[in-house]
């Protein structure tokens, strides 16, 4: 059984990224995505929020906030890249609203599959 804590962790990553996601798609689908808003939530779902979901693979060795960004955006591009990869092989369109599917699905994942204990 999870600690509350780490039941509060992984409840405030899922809704942080996920309320980033719904927040995409409803700039998208507005069709207002040439603004700066529009421009920080791709940056953030691309090279952000998916690594966040991931970073608890590395537990707390990392020693510095330097560190730590570049493990978030390491494992972020490794999901993008993961992303890529699924998309070519089910041969799915290249539309972002599939990639942001996929980064979704494989971020909610990293976040519902985490150790956030160690």
């Amino acid at each position: 059984m999870l600690d509350i804590k780490i039941q509060q962790t992984k409840l405030k990553l899922f809704l942080f990224c996920n309320t980033t996601f719904a927040t995409y798609l409803l700039f998208y689908y507005i069709g207002d995505m040439n603004n700066f808003i529009g421009s920080i939530l791709i940056n953030l779902i691309t090279f952000i929020i998916p690594g966040i979901g991931w970073i608890w693979i590395l537990g707390r060795r990392i020693a510095s906030l330097l560190t730590l960004f570049f493990c978030i955006i390491f494992f972020s591009i490794i999901v993008l890249c993961l992303g890529i990869i699924l998309r070519i092989i089910f041969n799915l369109e290249l539309i972002p609203v599939i990639q942001l599917a996929i980064i979704a699905l494989i971020t909610n994942i990293g976040i519902l599959v985490g150790n956030y204990s160690s």
